[in-house]
């Protein structure tokens, strides 16, 4: 059985849930055999649940801590060209690790979705490797959200550039009420 290397990138700031999270599905991934390329900010806390993984979940796990910019311009910069800063961070990672990825994660979709995002680095132009996102927010695609007619159709042409600019492979969503418009957007694409 071909092992996978799968990349599983956290935002290069703090969310709340992102120790749970980043736990349920690198161990999930483990158990389906898989090996995986954990970036993070915050490596300690990976360290800590990884500790208890068997030794052969242990040898398919490398952590690799993500190198965010210091400085109010260089954030604002990193968060303008995160396609460009993530692809960067990931070919670090594999270097570090010896391994290809395969496939990329995204464990916050929302953060790579922005005007700025997509004007200054499309995804396609930036972001050679395949990968499938998780979407938390896309109020833009409830219709019983209240927002300008402009504003949402901004928001989901910036989504369909997102998704067909690069080499997405799937949106994951805990919404379900934004999955029929998300796959209007990504008709090609699994939701």
């Amino acid at each position: 059985m071909k092992r996978n290397v799968i990349a599983y990138v956290e935002p290069p700031h703090w969310l709340g849930h992102g120790d749970t999270q980043q736990e349920l599905y690198v161990k999930e991934l483990l158990a389906m055999g898989q090996r995986v390329l954990v970036l993070t900010i915050f490596p300690q806390n990976t360290e800590r649940w990884a500790a208890g993984l068997s030794a052969e979940e242990g040898s398919r796990l490398f952590i690799y801590k993500l190198k965010p910019n210091e400085g109010t311009w260089r954030n604002k910069l990193t968060k303008a060209l995160c396609w460009p800063w993530t692809a960067g961070q990931i070919r670090l990672a594999e270097k570090a690790s010896s391994w290809k990825v395969d496939v990329v994660l995204l464990a916050w979709f929302d953060g790579m979705t922005g005007l700025w995002q997509k004007l200054l680095a499309p995804p396609g132009l930036f972001f050679t490797y395949p990968w499938a996102g998780l979407y938390f927010i896309p109020s833009h695609l409830r219709e019983d959200v209240p927002m300008s007619r402009r504003r949402r159709s901004r928001r989901r042409l910036l989504d369909y550039l997102a998704i067909h600019g690069g080499r997405c492979r799937g949106i994951g969503v805990l919404d379900e009420g934004v999955k029929a418009g998300l796959e209007k957007i990504g008709a090609d694409t699994e939701v």
